[in-house]
């Protein structure tokens, strides 16, 4: 039996939040892209180059499994009301490009953790495995949108949760979510 090989060695999830870089004497805002055990991409940042070292700061939410609440649990749920852990790390920048997202052009920034506690690690995995599921989840709140009662509300409050934009066309929602998905992937 042939064993895949992949390019990355851990599971990435998109990860919606601000980054803090100390580089130098300068202290800059970034927006992430993903995460993963290994490293992270985000971009509006500074202007880093490759093999550049700074320090990190970024906020990571403890997302709980949306699939074990009822319609109104979720609807009660409030983004501001999950645990949250604040990592720190040393990064390597490893590479630089520029990419369409959100419908703008921006420069991002694939970086190598160098330094990193244990405990961050174990967050991000943990952060990977849940938002693993959820997004699982959330795909499922489209596939049963034609069916049954009406899910429209509990998929919309999921996906703002989640870090999505929840005013956006349905079409466009679930384009983002399923690009999401098919990053999960080891590439």
């Amino acid at each position: 039996m042939n064993q895949k090989t992949y390019k990355r060695a851990h599971l990435r999830a998109p990860l919606k939040s601000k980054i803090i870089c100390a580089l130098d004497d300068q202290v800059l805002l970034g927006q992430t892209m993903n995460i993963s055990e290994g490293g992270i991409l985000f971009s509006k940042g500074p202007k880093l180059s490759q093999g550049d070292e700074f320090h990190l700061m970024v906020d990571l939410p403890d997302y709980p499994n949306f699939s074990n609440f009822d319609k109104e649990e979720i609807l009660d749920l409030e983004w501001y009301s999950f645990e949250r852990e604040v990592m720190r790390a040393k990064a390597k920048v490893m590479r630089v490009y520029e990419t369409d997202f959100n419908d703008e052009r921006v420069e991002c920034y694939g970086c190598s953790f160098l330094e990193a506690d244990k405990n961050s690690i174990l967050f991000i995995k943990n952060y990977v495995e849940s938002y693993s599921k959820n997004i699982v989840y959330l795909l499922g709140l489209f596939e049963s949108l034609g069916r049954g009662r009406l899910k429209l509300p509990i998929l919309r409050k999921v996906g703002f949760l989640m870090g999505y934009n929840s005013d956006d066309k349905i079409h466009i929602l679930r384009s983002r979510v399923l690009h999401d998905y098919r990053s999960l992937e080891k590439l």
